[in-house]
């Protein structure tokens, strides 16, 4: 026997589909987009956008690993010229003065002493030669010719301090820190004390040690 199913009026059945749709709205597991948490719901991303994020990320830490590289590099400065030690006048090649090449010839010497005295452990002077800091020596030739290297030793200290020419004889004189406590009174004030191990001045225009109106000297006042 055939079965004839029954005929729903149709008011009930367009009522029948809106409490249904209506149901689904308000059911979130029947609506994804209404569940904020669900699987769904949530975008994922591509692959593409997926790699494009990691690109950027180790661009990211590239950059910075650079920035702190540059950052900490030590500055790569040229090489100053060194400064004249506290206790030598500055000499200006451009100066070609009798006073000023006379404080370089005197810077020169007193270089040269200083390095004689340091590897050599006494002074070019002679034997039994006064130990009072208050005497001048002059350097005369036969100081010139140990400094040169004419005795046994050997070492040209003139030529290691920059003498490129004969030093006058005669012209320069010396006085020296004997009992070395680091210093040695002023030639031109003997009431006064100069901070150094040795002091070198030249007698000036006159030639004579005593008259310090144009003596030249290489130690500050």
């Amino acid at each position: 026997m055939e079965v004839i199913p029954a005929r729903v009026p149709v008011g009930w059945r367009h009522e029948t589909i809106l409490t249904a749709a209506k149901r689904r709205l308000q059911n979130p597991q029947l609506n994804p987009a209404a569940n904020p948490l669900s699987s769904e719901s949530i975008p994922t991303m591509s692959n593409i956008t997926k790699r494009i994020i990691i690109v950027l990320a180790v661009l990211g830490i590239l950059g910075f690993i650079a920035s702190k590289v540059l950052i900490t590099r030590p500055a790569v400065s040229k090489a100053s010229k060194p400064l004249p030690s506290p206790s030598m006048p500055d000499h200006s090649p451009s100066d070609y003065s009798p006073s000023s090449i006379a404080r370089d010839q005197c810077r020169k010497l007193t270089n040269a002493l200083r390095d004689f005295h340091s590897k050599r452990g006494h002074r070019p002077l002679p034997e039994g030669s006064s130990t009072d800091e208050k005497a001048m020596f002059p350097v005369n030739q036969a100081m010139l010719d140990t400094l040169s290297g004419k005795d046994s030793a050997g070492v040209n200290y003139l030529k290691a301090a920059g003498f490129t020419a004969p030093v006058p004889e005669g012209r320069f004189y010396a006085a020296f820190d004997f009992n070395g406590d680091g210093s040695i009174p002023d030639p031109s004030s003997p009431e006064k004390k100069v901070t150094q191990d040795i002091l070198v001045w030249s007698s000036g225009e006159d030639g004579n040690a005593e008259t310090w109106a144009d003596n030249a000297f290489a130690w500050l006042k």
